[in-house]
């Protein structure tokens, strides 16, 4: 069954119910066991047709769906558009940051895959000493060490990857607590090297912290 996307004022995506479009590219959705129309306002005014709703009665569907044309800034439509949408936004996304930040795709891929080794071989080792029968003559099988010296030559080659890496990973491991400001300058780092900004002032920004003045 086909789908359409809510989506809020913002861009973002709100919630998804049964749909389908029509042939004349209105939009309609699943409601007390009939499909009632609903506005894709956009795709109905381009093709001269006029905007039909659903009455904002009982169903919080109809509600919510009537919602996206009469002003509240919602927007409804096909999963399929609304995916396809995302998807090149995406893509767009990742082509843009690799641009300004060359070799970050392939840096994040190997950091990830080391670090999910280096897991995998904790627990398997916390396995085998909580065993009260593994004596350690069937110990896991070894930290495979050559993606960490994969990860380390390619970011002595690329150095807007190293610094975008240690920027992101200051961001991710700072605490939402945290009040010395390392999140925010990882974030801050990040965003001057996909802007274009040179590694100086990434660097700089990387370092700030928050002052306390008693």
């Amino acid at each position: 069954m086909e789908s359409i996307v809510v989506v809020v004022k913002n861009g973002t995506e709100k919630m998804r119910f049964p749909g389908k479009t029509m042939p004349d590219g209105s939009i309609r959705v699943l409601a007390s066991g009939k499909w009632m129309p609903v506005t894709n306002s956009d795709a109905c005014k381009a093709m001269g047709i006029e905007p039909k709703t659903v009455a904002a009665k009982a169903s919080p569907v109809e509600a919510l769906a009537h919602m996206g044309d009469n002003g509240y800034g919602l927007h409804v439509y096909a999963a399929t558009e609304w995916d396809s949408i995302q998807n090149q936004k995406r893509a767009d996304a990742a082509t843009a940051l690799e641009s300004a930040v060359p070799g970050l795709a392939e840096a994040i891929r190997l950091s990830d895959a080391a670090y999910n080794e280096r897991e995998r071989y904790s627990r398997a080792f916390d396995r085998m000493m909580a065993d009260e029968y593994n004596d350690g003559a069937r110990p896991p099988k070894p930290e495979d060490k050559t993606i960490g010296e994969k990860l380390t030559a390619h970011l002595s080659t690329h150095p807007r990857a190293a610094l975008y890496l240690k920027a992101r990973n200051q961001h991710d491991s700072s605490h939402w607590a945290d009040n010395t400001g390392k999140g925010a300058a990882g974030q801050k780092a990040m965003d001057i090297l996909a802007a274009g900004g040179s590694l100086d002032d990434a660097s700089v920004a990387l370092a700030v912290r928050r002052e306390f003045v008693d």
